[in-house]
């Protein structure tokens, strides 16, 4: 979808709204912030400032703040080129705030959760960008690069004073999947810490809805229907569950393009098929649970 030329578009609307314009200002001040900070960390192996990561979250993802329109604001904003794998991890940590919410985790874990989000992928910090970006299938040798950066990220942060076991595990394990077929160690559901099995959630929900360079993202719609796609066996099944109906729920009573090119309102999910609602275009309502020809392509 192409915002810039929608000019009717839900995010349009957003992106113009003195809410947002404030959220980005602050936002970018944070993310700048959060940068030196790695940088530090990595340099002159600094000791990173739980105090100031907390407050990052809190500030920017205050308790009464929308989920819907807290994806809508981070999907707008596109970091520079040479911050991508740190707005990557800065954005994690936030929609980790919100995961913590939904799964109603108490304060300690919601905090550790959301310090896990912002560290996970700090691995990739010390990757080149030219792979990590690339714009093409990766070779196997590339592949293979990327994978390090588990057990690579993991290793930095154990020069972390007081560090969480957890957070060392979420570093490590976020690209393990419940039926052994991820990565490092190729665990499965009950090798799986707890933490790792929800950054994992985030950290591909986020890849997927973040603006790049290269791309647009796709709405949570779209999203949805990849994680089915996927098999939902890959995640733990309540975490996955509990994430996807939250999303879909923060998105009833949306406007929405279809395939087809008709546009309607999402009267109700399905809660069988959660990229497949009811959706009412003109006087019609269409199901997409029996329209399989049809697909949401957009939220406008």
């Amino acid at each position: 979808m192409d915002f810039e030329n929608s000019s009717s578009t839900y995010y349009l609307i957003i992106r113009q709204s003195e809410e947002f314009r404030n959220f980005e200002q602050r936002y970018k001040i944070y993310l700048e912030s959060f940068k030196i900070q790695i940088d530090n960390f990595l340099r002159n192996s600094t000791p990173l400032d739980w105090n100031v990561l907390d407050d990052y979250a809190v500030t920017l993802i205050p308790e009464d703040m929308r989920s819907s329109l807290t994806f809508a604001y981070l999907s707008l904003i596109r970091p520079p080129s040479d911050y991508m794998s740190v707005s990557h991890m800065f954005n994690s940590g936030l929609i980790c705030r919100i995961y913590a919410k939904w799964l109603q985790l108490s304060p300690e874990d919601s905090r550790l959760l959301t310090r896990c989000g912002f560290l996970y992928d700090i691995g990739k910090c010390m990757l080149p960008e030219e792979v990590l970006f690339k714009n093409g299938k990766l070779s196997d040798l590339e592949f293979d690069l990327i994978k390090t950066h588990a057990f690579l990220g993991k290793v930095l942060l154990t020069r972390q004073p007081d560090i969480d076991e957890h957070i060392l595990n979420a570093t490590l394990q976020h690209h393990e999947r419940s039926d052994g077929s991820g990565y490092p160690q190729k665990l499965t559901s009950a090798e799986i810490d707890r933490f790792a099995g929800m950054v994992a959630i985030v950290d591909v929900y986020e890849a997927m809805t973040s603006a790049r360079s290269y791309r647009e993202p796709l709405c949570a719609y779209q999203v949805v229907s990849l994680f089915q796609e996927q098999s939902l066996q890959k995640y733990d099944l309540n975490s996955i569950n509990n994430f996807l109906n939250h999303l879909i729920d923060d998105f009833i009573g949306s406007y929405v393009k279809l395939s087809n090119g008709l546009a309607g309102k999402v009267l109700m999910k399905n809660s069988n098929d959660l990229a497949r609602p009811l959706v009412l275009c003109g006087e019609q309502v269409v199901d997409l649970a029996h329209e399989k020809g049809l697909s949401i392509v957009a939220i406008i």
